[in-house]
């Protein structure tokens, strides 16, 4: 087996990620399993149970797949020396993508991976056991997979029914039989080799899937495996509507689109035939709506018309785009941050100077407080607090003697006489800022000139 590094791998595998981060070793077995099947069928879920990667997992039956590209995750549980790779693959029925590009995802995928000696050793097809019947979108889904894997690849195929949980056993046994049987589902591949197995939403149950690809004996090599398109295009050099697949696809769409030709030309009769303007109206947009649905079609037909050369260059294209605008993104994200962190900085230090300005303001007037213990002067209340909790530098009320330590425990501070007093309203006060505070509310001081007490408020412009 060749070994892959990042050097000599196409730069496709390496932005979608999908190598790991160590070279693929030669004296190692390195086994890749395909999870395909229909949109809300599982495979998320399930490849959630093999791996501690984390795993977007969209709801039961969504419409919308959560996997919009070929993704891959290593498996856990495996020997060192045993490297086990599970790729999730887009289904076919997603409402928000065409059955083509998803086909052109896949299909470029599994020829880059081909081009570079990568094999298959299996494929997991996962379906709703929980479904009541094959519609015709599963049927759909199975024949472009039949396509997508000719003969060779569908001898290694598993059914695995999901979604047991939700059905009663004895109706989930009669549906896996009838789709066991039944050549327009599963019975073709049943025939040819593929194999059926159900699955109970457990760790230990997906595990055992995987373990039918992984050979018990750690000297025997992984069976390898060629898909038809595979060969089609990389053997073969077929353009992608020259393969099986793209032949079904292109058949599929044709039909479509007479379908669709056929309504279209009913509505055109239906208009000249309507005499009332108003219906011609509607009726003549709703023709409108089906031309926009023929050129859709038209445009996928032609899409199909692509070389597996091409693929690559166009999907490596939207794979540079993408990270440049991740990229962006990452610039835009940076800058705003700078750009806040600059504000919060500003904000800072305005904060700063204001300090720096109240400090300085506090510093041009001389200090009016006084620690009696140690004489050091505090321009505010506030600091000498601090100071005197800080060095117990308060006064004992009985002996008058400064605090240098700490007050026994259980100490009570006698109470003493007010001995500052109002002299307008004569009220009593223990220490003089509360009679300032008291004075300056109340206006209760005295004029310098008369010497009487102040009783009213000044009037405007009084000096």
């Amino acid at each position: 087996m060749k070994i892959y590094t990042p050097q000599n791998v196409d730069p496709l595998f390496l932005l979608n990620g999908q190598v790991p981060n160590e070279p693929l070793q030669s004296n190692e077995r390195n086994i890749f399993i395909a999870i395909m099947g229909m949109t809300g069928a599982g495979k998320s879920t399930f490849i959630s149970h093999c791996t501690d990667a984390k795993v977007a997992i969209s709801d039961p039956g969504a419409l919308q797949s959560c996997t919009q590209e070929v993704q891959v995750y290593r498996c856990k549980g495996f020997t060192p020396r045993t490297n086990v790779y599970l790729v999730d693959t887009p289904g076919f029925d997603d409402t928000n993508r065409k059955d083509t590009d998803i086909l052109k995802e896949i299909a470029t995928w599994l020829t880059t991976t081909y081009k570079k000696e990568i094999r298959l050793s299996g494929i997991l097809y996962l379906h709703r056991i929980s479904d009541n019947r094959m519609g015709g979108c599963a049927h759909r889904n199975l024949i472009m997979f039949k396509r997508l894997c000719g003969p060779e690849g569908i001898k290694s195929v598993i059914f695995l029914t999901t979604f047991w949980e939700k059905v009663d056993p004895t109706d989930g046994d009669n549906r896996e039989k009838t789709l066991k049987s039944t050549d327009q589902f599963w019975g073709y591949f049943v025939d040819k080799g593929a194999r059926v197995q159900r699955h109970w939403n457990t760790d230990d149950s997906a595990m055992a899937a995987i373990r039918n690809f992984v050979p018990s004996d750690t000297t025997q090599p992984p069976e390898e495996i060629k898909l038809a398109i595979q060969t089609e295009m990389v053997d073969s050099h077929k353009d992608l509507d020259q393969t099986s697949a793209g032949q079904e696809l292109q058949s599929e769409l044709q039909k479509e689109r007479e379908k669709m030709q056929q309504e279209f030309n009913e509505r055109a009769r239906e208009i000249q035939e309507e005499k009332d303007q108003e219906m011609r109206d509607l009726l003549r947009e709703d023709q409108e709506r089906q031309a926009r649905e023929l050129q859709r079609r038209d445009s996928e037909i032609q899409e199909l018309k692509i070389s597996m050369e091409r693929m690559h260059e166009r999907k490596i294209q939207q794979l540079e785009e993408r990270l440049l605008e991740e990229q962006n993104a990452n610039r835009r994200h940076r800058e705003e941050m700078e750009q806040m962190i600059r504000q919060l900085q500003t904000k800072h230090n305005q904060i700063e100077q204001r300090q720096i300005q109240q400090n300085q303001f506090d510093h041009e007037v001389d200090p009016y407080l006084t620690c009696l213990a140690c004489k050091k002067e505090f321009y505010t209340r506030q600091d000498l607090f601090q100071h005197l909790e800080k060095f117990q530098h308060g006064r004992d009320l009985k002996t008058g003697k400064p605090e240098k330590y700490a007050r026994p425990a259980g100490y009570q501070v006698p109470a003493i006489d007010p001995w500052l007093t109002c002299l307008t309203c004569e009220e009593e006060f223990l220490y003089r800022d509360d009679l300032f505070e008291h004075i300056e509310e109340f206006q209760h001081g005295r004029d310098l000139v008369t010497g009487r007490p102040e009783r009213y408020t000044r009037p405007l412009g009084y000096y």
